[in-house]
């Protein structure tokens, strides 16, 4: 059995190099990290204290609207049914239908804002949100009514999905 001092091992020229089973290889050099915050406005920890407050209150009012227009829908069923003419139990399809929305939409936000970032799939929902809940107010039937409450809830679901990232 041999000594390990009595191995001879390939002489190694280049400091950047690595040795595998007695061949060597040459590493690249380790390139440098890019600087993050090359900007001032770029690192929050420098940002203004209005914009702090302005960017956190948005949000959080965002996210108690989205809350609150899942649940709010369940004061007007009755006048809904009435006013569609259709059964209370199809008019609390709303409820449903806004919810599941909510519930699936991350799956293709989250990765959409990796790639694109988070203020633009933030910014872009909200308007989107508001659009279709706008859309709800002015609907002319039951089935509008659920298939814009659909569209509204699965734009709504980013704010409580992006808003640790944006504060």
């Amino acid at each position: 059995m041999e000594k390990v001092e009595d191995l001879e091992m390939p002489p190694v020229e280049e400091v950047n190099s690595i040795t595998v089973d007695g061949l060597a290889a040459i590493a690249e050099p380790p390139s440098p990290e890019p600087n993050l915050h090359a900007y001032p406005f770029d690192d929050p920890l420098k940002w203004p204290k209005n914009k702090k407050w302005l960017l956190t209150v948005t949000v959080l009012s965002t996210t108690i609207v989205y809350s609150i227009s899942s649940s709010i829908y369940t004061s007007v069923i009755p006048n809904i049914a009435e006013e569609f003419g259709c059964s209370t139990v199809v008019s609390t399809l709303g409820i449903f239908t806004f919810l599941f929305a909510y519930a699936i939409s991350p799956l293709l936000f989250a990765p959409l804002s990796e790639v694109f970032g988070r203020r633009p799939i933030f910014r872009l929902t909200l308007l989107m949100y508001v659009l279709f809940s706008l859309g709800c107010a002015l609907a002319p039937n039951i089935a509008a009514m659920l298939a814009l409450r659909f569209i509204a809830g699965f734009f709504g679901a980013t704010s409580g999905t992006l808003h640790l990232a944006l504060s």
